[in-house]
């Protein structure tokens, strides 16, 4: 009885070592709280702190978002950086709008400012009602030489909707003065459209200014077909504001014009520096490189001052 009582008391190694681990950790998880100490007890007033600063925090929020937006009237395509903050736009939205303007683009229609990048749904239809867009109210959009003025009907191609859809829209007979319209002006004409429209503002201010209808004709973009097209509906009542002045421009401020390539600046530059200034326009020809028809051309431009 003694012996098989004394079998069961006895550990075998394995069994004595899964022992000692178990009472070790019996005994750290005892003593952790000694070592780490007991976690503190929030005070009333420490509690009482910490709700009066989140409340100020939601307070703050609420304030500013009343504060942010101030709904008015506006015209998207002439409203300031301010104004925008003002609508409650962030200054990542407007700065997207700056550049989309900046290259020439243009909103037409109240719902054209749903496709601005990063502008939400909400913000959308927020400013929605508010949106005054400057001659859209019988603005022309197309060009009939020999009709009078009249109500029909016109397919146009819509922005977001990918088809196309009748609208009623009033047509009348647009001309466009060369040397004044915008990029807005021109694309009313039937085959302008935004990019082509800033091409050609930026090829008259390069020029300086058209000296007669048939430049625009030159504009890259434009055929004979389209010119033809367009023709009828051009003016030039101004001609050129800004001439090439040869006796004194350098040669990276003669490149600029659209007329003169960097070897013909160097050319008149040297010829200038060697020969003294000049004092026709057909001097010009004295230099090999220079046909009688590039004078031509340039001629209009040429200030000997």
């Amino acid at each position: 009885m003694k012996e098989w009582l004394m079998s069961y008391l006895v550990f075998s190694r394995k069994e004595r070592t899964g022992i000692i681990v178990l009472v070790s950790l019996i005994l750290s998880i005892w003593l952790l709280p000694e070592f780490f100490g007991k976690p503190e007890k929030i005070t009333n007033e420490e509690q009482a702190a910490a709700d009066s600063f989140v409340k100020s925090k939601a307070e703050g929020a609420a304030l500013e978002v009343s504060r942010t937006f101030h709904l008015f009237s506006f015209d998207p395509n002439t409203i300031s950086d301010a104004d925008w903050e003002e609508l409650g736009l962030n200054k990542k939205t407007i700065s997207i709008i700056r550049n989309y303007l900046s290259k020439g683009g243009r909103f037409r229609e109240p719902d054209d400012i749903k496709r601005i990048y990063g502008l939400t749904s909400g913000d959308a239809e927020r400013l929605l009602p508010y949106i005054r867009i400057a001659g859209r109210e019988g603005k022309t959009h197309i060009y009939y030489p020999n009709r009078s003025v009249k109500k029909d009907t016109l397919y146009y191609r819509a922005y977001t909707p990918k088809y196309y859809t009748q609208h009623p829209i009033q047509k009348t007979r647009v001309m466009i003065d060369i040397n004044t319209a915008d990029s807005t002006e021109w694309e009313a004409l039937p085959g302008i459209g935004i990019k082509l429209a800033a091409r050609i503002v930026k090829f008259r201010e390069a020029l300086g200014g058209f000296h007669h209808v048939e430049q625009v004709r030159e504009v890259y973009g434009i055929d004979d077909s389209l010119f033809n097209r367009i023709r009828p509906a051009l003016i030039n009542s101004l001609g050129i504001s800004r001439k090439v002045r040869i006796n004194v421009w350098e040669v990276d401020s003669l490149d600029m014009h659209p007329y003169i390539q960097k070897h013909e600046a160097k050319a008149i530059v040297k010829y200038r520096s060697q020969h003294g200034r000049f004092n026709a326009a057909d001097e010009l020809g004295k230099i090999n490189i220079f046909s009688s028809e590039w004078i031509e051309r340039l001629k209009p431009y040429i200030d000997l001052d």
